[in-house]
């Protein structure tokens, strides 16, 4: 049988367990990890990827004696990237923004000039 779970189930135990009685599993999550797991690619290739590319690593998950080798497979999407770009960008916006209300003449304090880059 196979489980087929979202990244609230993705702690090492969990999937341990799963795995401790004879299930599969596939679990679905936002790419946390992988400018480490894809170390190679970018030294390989840059930051390029064809939209619908798929990469596949593996890493190991727990800790210590208890930690286990788990395939993780990454597709790259235009989409999603674009998404997440613009909420980016509009995350910085709003700061931006907010900065500008609170400062208006722009002579804030050496601390506020450091979170906000002008």
């Amino acid at each position: 049988m196979v489980v087929v779970a979202d990244a609230g189930m993705c702690s090492a135990g969990n999937l341990d367990a799963l795995e401790d009685v004879g299930f599969s599993f596939i679990v679905g999550s936002r790419i946390s990890k992988a400018p480490y797991d894809l170390a190679e690619h970018f030294t390989r290739h840059g930051d390029y990827f064809a939209d619908g590319q798929i990469l596949e690593s593996v890493r190991v998950m727990g800790t210590g004696e208890a930690g286990r080798p788990r395939r993780v497979i990454y597709q790259y999407k235009f989409t999603r990237y674009s998404h997440d770009n613009r909420a980016i960008n509009a995350m910085i916006t709003r700061v931006r923004e907010d900065h500008h209300r609170r400062d208006p003449d722009g002579q804030g304090t050496a601390r506020e000039a450091c979170l906000v880059p002008r």
